[in-house]
């Protein structure tokens, strides 16, 4: 019985390795199709933009070509940057194998001085094809300060010694030349600039550059108050320009030059008080303070613990309407004479 057990167990057939071809084409994976092989991304060139020292508000041009390296045909699908300040000129036209396509590229640059890098993704329509990158680096330039500023050439009196001085500050990169500053002053302004020498101090990969410029008023003349642009340019950075305020008198001025009522009831009246200054220890007596506009009344007095006096302007409107005149003061303190505007409206 053991030796007919042991022969029954020969006589089993072994297992079979091997399966049917219907079995095998059931458990292999389906061969990838054609368009679905792994296929090299579209080739950038450059892949590394180097966009140099920029301004601040400055737009910046550049290119860059897309290749296809092949086999099959390509398209770019999208250009996405890392940030808005990126866009993107292209043709969407299908790419044969080797075929290039220039891409334009705008970059408006952010805010932050200093160094910047940027990049975008493009996307094209073959599977299984990694999204390609170009890089977009540069410095950004920060904008010119001034110190001060506005810059005030105060109320000087005639005659007199009016010089004062601005600063212009600008930050550069270590290997960056320092331009030029120049300065467009305009022909009716009543002062000159003179530059001074830059100043250089290196700090790590920057250098920060300040150049002065001494502002001398003219006081041979009176001048009324005033207030002129003076537009400073460097090569790289925008023009910005410099508020210059000031006025020359005569030993005397008016803290305002125009009083504004707004609409005032017929009838009714409104004071408004005007400060007249004066330098001197002896206080002024006031010559002549008029003026034309019927609806217009003018007094003054001492203005208490102060070098000035105190005018009072008055509005009583007799009909409706606008009024716009002009008083006139005079002093004993010269015979110049000041004028102040006077705008109002009748209801």
């Amino acid at each position: 019985m053991l030796g007919a057990g042991l022969l029954c167990q020969c006589d089993d057939p072994a297992p079979s390795d091997s399966a049917t071809p219907d079995e095998t084409s059931l458990l292999a994976p389906a061969p990838p199709a054609p368009e679905e092989r792994s296929r090299a991304p579209l080739v950038v060139e450059p892949e590394e933009v180097q966009l140099g020292v920029v301004a601040a508000d400055q737009s910046l041009l550049s290119s860059f070509e897309v290749r296809n390296p092949g086999p099959g045909s390509a398209r770019v699908l999208n250009i996405q940057g890392s940030c808005d300040c990126l866009g993107f000129d292209y043709d969407r036209r299908e790419l044969a194998a080797g075929e290039a396509l220039t891409v334009s590229a705008t970059l408006r640059p952010r805010k932050g001085k200093g160094e910047h890098h940027v990049h975008a993704t493009i996307e094209s329509n073959v599977v299984g094809a990694r999204e390609s990158e170009v890089h977009f680096r540069y410095f950004l330039l920060p904008t010119m300060e001034f110190r001060p500023s506005p810059l005030s050439l105060g109320r000087r009196m005639r005659g007199t010694t009016a010089t004062d001085r601005i600063v212009a500050k600008l930050e550069l990169p270590e290997n960056f030349a320092v331009p030029t500053v120049t300065a467009r002053v305009p022909a009716d302004a009543p002062f000159q600039l003179t530059f001074e020498p830059p100043q250089v101090v290196r700090e790590g990969h920057l250098q920060k550059v300040e150049v002065g410029a001494r502002v001398s008023l003219d006081t041979s003349r009176l001048l009324a108050p005033f207030r002129s642009r003076v537009a400073f340019e460097s090569a790289g950075f925008a023009t910005k320009d410099l508020l210059v305020t000031g006025q020359v008198h005569p030993g005397w001025y008016l803290e305002a030059s125009r009083v504004k009522w707004g609409a005032v009831p017929v009838g009714e009246s409104r004071t408004r008080k005007v400060l007249l200054f004066y330098t001197r220890d002896q206080a002024p007596e006031i010559l002549e303070l008029s003026c034309p506009h019927p609806a217009i009344s003018l007094a003054w007095a001492a203005q208490s613990g102060a070098r000035a006096l105190r005018l009072d302007v008055t509005f009583t409107p007799q009909e409706p309407g606008p009024v716009e005149t002009v008083a006139q003061v005079r002093t004993t303190l010269s015979e110049d004479v000041q004028t102040l505007e006077l705008v109002a409206q009748g209801k």
